[in-house]
């Protein structure tokens, strides 16, 4: 029961799904370490498979680091190190199987390093190594993150609709680890396993939420373990006062949701092409709030978790229904396309600093960067960026006519900055993205 609903409890948590469909590394590498983390437990839980959990786990960590970076093996070993040290039981590594693990790593890990050190020098170790490695940890790539609320707060919402459980599987484990039971050590084991990324991350000034995803199946496995042994209490007919008193939590935030589904909907009506999806997303959270409020009143409480969990399955029917209308939005596919349509020339497409990679990406043109007053990209990019009025200018003056895919602030800087100089003409516009067409007269 417990590993059941711990499966269920990540895969449907909020974070899981958004980073399952975002273009990052994140959720391969963060499931590499799990699997690597998980390899050595078994080998430590189950003494006559030793050697090869530390094999496998040291091979799976090698995937990891080209994954995403040496985080990939510091995770893993923290981990298991720390859980040796509570343990006083060093001994376990005492083994060759660990110099056979470390060369497989090294076999799995180094080689492409190598390649890519060979082909790129100097540009290479500043970028993998000084920009992401270590700058990250000196400096902020967003600032407003920088602080110490942001990862427990992205923690807590991550795991929506599950995180009001969190806090009655927290009181069970700590119990249980007073209570010295036989889980003690598979309860320390998870809370170092949490406690130790969110350290190294939290010391690190640039942060990201998918930069702690990797203790999200720990957080998962301890709230599956509260609710596997719940379940069974329930249906015995014996009250569990903090279970039930976080449905009605979980209902009270729904109703929140869906009241503050309708509102948006009317405030931002001129923004909401297609008005149905979030009708439906909100008639289907409305319903989940009756039904938690139903199965509470007939106490059949267990099966509240169906509503709570169908939660995520509304998410994904609003998302699926709202595609056409919210694409143009979030994505440049869109206005690349109509874009195309004006122009199928190899000169250099000027966008804004949030447009400029799916411009690239979707129309396959060389970009630059309009940017008035700002700071550029976090790391060196091979991009013009053009951050002042003379630097517009000198851009729009080396081009016969230049195309722009920007937002309605970078239409106004660029009307006021070619007054005089340049003739400017809107073309199209999309998702709240502009097409201009830049001529000197």
């Amino acid at each position: 029961r417990s590993a059941f609903w711990s499966a269920v409890v990540l895969c449907t948590s909020f974070i899981h799904l958004t980073l399952s469909r975002a273009v990052l590394t994140d959720m391969v590498f963060s499931m590499l370490v799990v699997m690597s983390i998980g390899v050595f437990y078994w080998g430590y839980a189950q003494r006559a498979f030793r050697n090869t959990a530390i094999v496998l786990g040291f091979a799976i960590a090698g995937v990891a680091v080209l994954t995403k970076g040496v985080l990939g093996l510091l995770f893993p070993l923290g981990v298991l190190g720390i859980y040796l040290l509570y343990k006083k039981d060093l001994q376990f590594l005492r083994t060759p199987a660990l110099w056979l693990g470390i060369g497989v790593f090294l076999a799995i890990a180094v080689p492409w390093h190598l390649i890519m050190l060979q082909r790129y020098g100097e540009d290479f170790i500043r970028e993998y190594w000084t920009n992401v490695h270590v700058r990250r940890i000196l400096e902020a790539e967003h600032p407003k993150s920088d602080s110490w609320y942001f990862y427990p707060g992205t923690m807590w919402a991550g795991v929506l609709p599950w995180s009001f459980f969190v806090f009655p599987a927290a009181e069970t484990l700590l119990r249980k680890m007073k209570e010295r039971s036989r889980e003690k050590d598979a309860m320390v084991f998870l809370l170092i396993w949490i406690g130790f990324i969110l350290v190294v991350m939290q010391a690190a000034h640039s942060k990201l939420a998918s930069y702690i995803y990797p203790a999200f199946p720990a957080v998962a496995i301890i709230v599956g373990r509260y609710l596997g042994e719940t379940l069974p209490r329930l249906k015995e007919g014996r009250p569990v006062k903090s279970f039930i008193t976080v449905t009605y939590l979980m209902a009270g935030l729904l109703f929140l949701v869906a009241v503050g589904g309708i509102w948006a909907t009317f405030l931002y009506s001129s923004l909401i092409g297609d008005k149905f999806p979030v009708y439906i997303f909100t008639v289907l959270i409305f319903g989940a709030v009756v039904s938690i409020l139903v199965l509470n009143a007939r106490r059949e409480h267990g099966k509240s978790l169906i509503p709570i969990g169908s939660v995520t399955a509304s998410l994904l029917v609003l998302l699926f229904l709202g595609r056409a209308s919210a694409e143009p939005w979030v994505s440049c596919k869109d206005i690349a396309e109509v874009f195309q349509r004006f122009d199928r020339s190899d000169s250099t497409v000027l966008a804004s600093k949030f447009y400029v990679r799916g411009v690239r990406y979707y129309t396959d043109r060389k970009v630059a960067v309009i940017d008035i007053n700002g700071s550029g990209f976090f790391s060196p990019h091979p991009v013009p960026f053009l951050n002042t009025d003379q630097k517009v200018l000198d851009f729009l003056g080396s081009q016969n006519i230049t195309y722009a895919i920007v937002k309605v602030s970078n239409v106004h800087d660029i009307v006021r900055i070619a007054d005089g100089h340049f003739r400017v003409e809107e073309l199209a516009q999309l998702g709240g993205k502009h097409i201009l067409k830049i001529q000197k007269r």
